[in-house]
């Protein structure tokens, strides 16, 4: 944590974070605007995934490629300050790296709607998929980087030449990749998002292999993203561009902040050689941060003792390709500020880790590792609606993982609580009893907490998501402010409530109207549970 000051020092900066929050909304191209992997138009890596049945449809979307004034429209209802959403690789370039013109002029249309509302775009340049022109196991590949990287710096240099054109901003704030510790995770040792390798839970030993290549390469994609796009925003004149990219909090250290700590080392004046030492002590801080200094509890007993398994076999030499570019001469930092996705970072409610599979890790028995897990389950995540929530594991998650970065504002990119409700039937409540109101109103003491009793920079939050739509391979899980009344090609008729019939909304609208207001008032109105209808 950065030094204080004196008192009246500490409540100005804390008054004007409070004040200067940023709220918002999150979403992604593939889930939400439709016509993807349809009988035409633009194919991405889950097309063959989607024809085989092993993950439902995802082609009608919510109907936002066609429909985007709608989410602009509530957004701006809301009070929204931030809109987070992505640029669908496969729409951009639907049969080669060549950009479709068409694409572009859709994406900066999007992009000025939101601005002339006065909202800020955040844009993840790849979200979870790529055009399938690039096979299943693209992100294998050892030309992976290089490829992303032209493709990235191409299209924001055509987005921000047909904003300019429109009178607009070139794009300031961006994500080069969404989540690549999840979907490396989620491909090759879970296996629940498409593949075409092997995973750890489908009974391949080298699923735990792929997956930290797949990483190492998306980490070392986004190093070279962001090296290019800074160059050329130089070069043309537009500024510097704010860049990170958003990582999953979870509660192994390996698999969760290293990638941060790996990306600043170079710029903490951490050499090659003191890197071991660097990263044990930033994994020290990590867990007392996030598990309350070893107070003992269930979750950070699995996590201890998940992560002594695991910890011999994921280093960042590891990652060889990301170590070289980091360490590069007098290479700065890619990260401009940190991004984080919060919903439930405990393994202890994510997986079943079963003993077996533990003692397996352990031992280096890859072959025994891949068979228990297979047989018993043990990556399999559990449903998003299963997922816990609390202002304190939010507060939690944002120290652990900005200790040590004290110069470095931080983003929540995403955080947001589900429903099941399977197409065609009723929403189910949650077994928790959680609605969606008192959730908002719970991370929104979880920011509050976080900004005044810890100090931290937090800038910007974004809720996932605005409306229900494709989430994890299915239809099932609401996350949505917003229900679907109907789901139709080529737009969806939203609802005024949530999946559950709540008035999520006008929580959240209450929430940014509060911030707004002085902090005693705000801690009185937070403390009271929000003078709102629920």
């Amino acid at each position: 944590m950065a030094a204080r000051g004196s008192p009246d020092e500490d409540d100005t900066l804390v008054d004007a974070r409070l004040g200067a929050l940023e709220w918002g909304v999150a979403c992604s191209a593939f889930q939400t605007e439709g016509g993807l992997n349809g009988p035409t138009g633009p194919q991405h890596h889950w097309r063959d995934w989607e024809a085989s049945g092993r993950v439902e449809p995802s082609h009608p979307g919510v109907g936002l490629w066609r429909g985007f004034s709608e989410a602009v429209s509530r957004a701006r209802t809301l009070g929204l300050r931030v809109f987070r959403l992505s640029l669908e690789w496969a729409r951009l370039c639907p049969v080669s790296e060549r950009l479709d013109p068409a694409a572009v002029r859709g994406y900066a249309a999007r992009l000025g709607a939101l601005r002339g509302a006065g909202i800020e775009p955040l844009v993840t340049l790849c979200h979870f998929t790529h055009p399938a022109w690039l096979g299943a196991d693209f992100w294998l590949s050892g030309d992976a980087p290089e490829v992303f990287a032209g493709y990235a710096e191409s299209a924001v240099a055509a987005l921000n030449a047909a904003l300019t054109r429109r009178g607009a901003a070139p794009l300031r704030r961006m994500v080069t990749l969404n989540e690549p510790n999840m979907l490396a995770l989620a491909s090759y040792v879970a296996g629940v998002f498409p593949h075409g390798a092997g995973a750890l839970a489908e009974g391949a030993p080298m699923g735990l292999l792929r997956a930290w290549l797949a990483l190492d390469h998306m980490l070392a994609a986004h190093v070279l993203t962001v090296r290019r796009l800074r160059a050329r925003y130089l070069r043309e004149g537009w500024g510097a561009p704010d860049c990170s990219t958003n990582l999953n909090v979870v509660d192994l250290y390996p698999l969760a902040k290293m990638p941060f700590d790996l990306l600043r080392a170079p710029s903490l004046g951490v050499t090659p050689r003191g890197l071991d030492a660097h990263i044990a002590a930033c994994r020290g801080r990590f867990h007392d941060d996030l598990f309350d200094h070893g107070r003992p509890s269930v979750e950070a007993r699995v996590a201890r003792h998940l992560e002594a398994a695991l910890v011999r076999f994921f280093t960042p030499q590891c990652l060889p390709r990301t170590l070289g570019l980091v360490f590069e001469r007098n290479a700065p930092s890619t990260l401009d500020h940190l991004a984080i996705d919060v919903y439930d970072p405990f393994t202890a409610n994510q997986l079943q880790a079963m003993p077996a599979v533990v003692e397996a890790l352990s031992e280096g028995a890859w072959g025994r590792l891949a068979e228990a897990s297979a047989a018993s389950g043990a990556f399999r995540l559990a449903p998003p609606w299963a997922w816990r929530h609390s202002a304190k594991t939010l507060v939690a998650a944002v120290r652990a993982m900005h200790g040590g970065a004290p110069s470095l504002p931080i983003d929540i990119d995403e955080c947001g609580m589900a429903f099941e409700r399977p197409e065609g039937a009723q929403c189910r409540p949650r077994a928790d009893g959680l609605t969606r109101p008192r959730f908002l109103l719970e991370m929104a003491r979880g920011v509050f907490d976080a900004i005044t009793q810890e100090a931290l920079p937090l800038r910007t939050f974004c809720l996932w998501t605005l409306v229900d739509n494709y989430e994890l391979g299915h239809w099932s899980p609401r996350f949505g402010l917003y229900g679907l009344a109907s789901r139709e090609t080529p737009r969806a008729r939203w609802s005024y409530g949530d999946a559950r019939g709540d008035d999520a909304a006008a929580v959240y609208q209450a929430i940014i109207a509060a911030f707004a207001t002085p902090r005693a008032a705000l801690e009185g109105w937070l403390t009271r549970g929000g003078e709102v209808k629920q």
